[in-house]
């Protein structure tokens, strides 16, 4: 009766801690969307620069200049054809010359001069008497000098936000170095050909764009300041929280046999199978199976055909709901969460996901678009938004492009991201695959055997792949497979299972030399 009383005891302190963590999920969602923008906007801004940098010294194309040039065609067309036609009429009024060929050849030959004639003088009155030269000098003076009135006006709005841009260390291009550029662009163009120094060209689209950049820096990161300041406060609750569970675990009685508080004392453990059953009818797939990953290492499962591991796995993501058993999860925050209590479609907003034994990507999308769909998690709309395709809708999914990017390229499948996944190779599909997985930003990562199909060069690749996830993401992964080659180079530990039972658990060499695990699956010698 008291061990129930302490347990009572401690509900309303889980409770606030759970709600505590709720919180500080969604400002971390909120964190990442608005790093997320910025991200966005410095690709945005860096093609931007690019595009500037290669294009703002080169001939004008404006809306005005093609029109100018369309006249002059059309005018010089008409002059042509109509001197075509009085060499016409010439030719019948000369027709029986006994000259009449050398004479129209003539007369062909000044009307042509007269054409070129016409045509430079058309030339000089389109262009106000100024050669092309400098008429494109002028118009990038006025460029030049529009592009320091909206550096003042840049300059004005930063004004605001100098103590923010101090804090942060920004530099901010002051009016005196806002001049100095223009009046060296200015000094250059007046005094040069029409290629100008590229140096200059750069210096002026940095100023501009940069100065541009830093004020959406400082609006957002004045957001980013609040949400970070929040989720200190909220951290600051769940450490007193946590003391106070810790004060009562420490009174309670045979702790152990509650596993809820074992899990909150054991925060080095990040996944706790206990006791974990799954019956079909009379078949027993799992059978009182017990086990505990490590937070961050590479845990794998192995075992015989019909051993029980994607089992297990669809048990800890609630595809089955087992017959018995717990199982518990320890997020980054330090709140356990009992995923018998979850629905399938919520194990992922958890911190948790996982790739499938058969390729489960959508044919009828591309590469990418199959890892945009990996994020519908992360998605802070609503469907309204989507609907009317709104901006934030809009602005959230080139974000989410910008991660679904930056994982491919980390994974080597940029060449494959707008090719449709029916026809790839299939050690390719596994790693897109894994790729969308990723999208989620999980904290453990489940990869139901990755490298089924793959040639020895492919699954050399994927040990080496699912080492650099492990450290470059922090994840924890937890591994089932058949490859004894990769699953031995690249696990922390190993557990092997038969028939739904635990056989061993421990370090790759461990599970090597045990004699039961030689026995059920390795091939040990039956006869001794």
């Amino acid at each position: 009766m008291e061990k129930t009383k302490n347990i009572d005891l401690l509900k309303p302190f889980l409770t606030k801690k759970r709600q505590t963590s709720n919180k500080i999920l969604s400002f971390n969602n909120a964190l990442d969307y608005e790093f997320g923008y910025i991200q966005l906007r410095l690709f945005n801004y860096i093609q931007k620069k690019n595009s500037q940098d290669a294009s703002y010294y080169h001939h004008i194309e404006s809306k005005r200049d093609k029109a100018k040039l369309r006249n002059l065609n059309k005018l010089l067309e008409e002059r042509y054809w109509n001197l075509r036609r009085e060499h016409e009429l010439y030719k019948e009024s000369i027709k029986n010359d006994s000259n009449f060929e050398k004479l129209s050849e003539k007369h062909l030959k000044e009307l042509y001069k007269d054409y070129d004639l016409y045509k430079v003088e058309l030339e000089k009155d389109l262009n106000n008497d100024l050669s092309p030269l400098e008429l494109y000098k002028q118009d990038l003076v006025k460029r030049v000098d529009k592009d320091y009135e909206l550096m003042l006006k840049q300059l004005d709005k930063l004004a605001k936000y100098q103590e923010l841009i101090h804090e942060l260390g920004l530099r901010v291009m002051n009016q005196e170095l806002a001049e100095a550029v223009k009046e060296i662009h200015r000094e250059e163009i007046l005094n040069s050909n029409i290629k100008i120094h590229e140096s200059l060209q750069q210096s002026r689209n940095t100023l501009l764009l940069s100065n541009e950049n830093l004020l959406l820096y400082v609006r957002r990161y004045q957001k980013i300041a609040l949400y970070q300041e929040k989720i200190a406060e909220s951290t600051l609750l769940l450490e007193e929280l946590d003391h106070k569970i810790h004060e009562i675990a420490k009174s309670m009685e045979n702790i152990d046999d509650n596993h809820f508080i074992y899990m909150q004392e054991n925060q080095d453990i990040h996944l706790s199978i206990k006791g974990l059953k799954m019956y079909f009818g009379g078949l027993k797939a799992v059978d009182d199976l017990n086990f505990d990953i490590k937070r961050g290492e590479i845990f794998s499962l192995i075992g015989p055909n019909g051993a029980g591991k994607t089992t297990v796995f669809n048990c800890i993501t609630q595809f089955y709901k087992p017959t018995g058993g717990e199982i518990y999860f320890n997020n980054r925050l330090g709140v356990t969460k009992r995923l018998n209590d979850y629905k399938v479609h919520e194990i992922i907003s958890q911190g948790i996901s996982r790739t499938f034994q058969n390729v489960e990507l959508i044919n009828e999308l591309t590469v990418f678009e199959n890892l945009l769909v990996g994020a519908h998690s992360k998605f802070r709309t609503n469907l309204f938004h989507h609907m009317f395709k709104t901006t934030q809708a809009r602005t959230e999914e080139r974000i989410l492009q910008i991660r679904a990017y930056n994982i491919l390229q980390k994974l080597n499948l940029t060449n494959y991201m707008f090719s449709l996944p029916q026809g790839l190779p299939y050690g390719t599909l596994k790693r897109v695959e894994l790729a969308r997985a990723l999208m989620s930003n999980p904290e453990l990562i489940i990869l139901d055997e990755p490298a089924a199909g793959l040639n020895e060069t492919e699954t050399i690749e994927l040990s080496n792949l699912i080492r650099s996830i492990n450290k470059e993401f922090d994840l924890t992964i937890f591994l089932v497979e058949h490859d004894m080659g990769l699953v031995m180079n690249v696990s922390d530990r190993v557990c092997a299972i038969s028939f739904g039972k635990m056989l061993a658990i421990g370090s790759p060499e461990e599970i090597q030399k045990n004699k039961l695990v030689q026995e059920a699956y390795l091939g040990g010698d039956r006869d001794e």
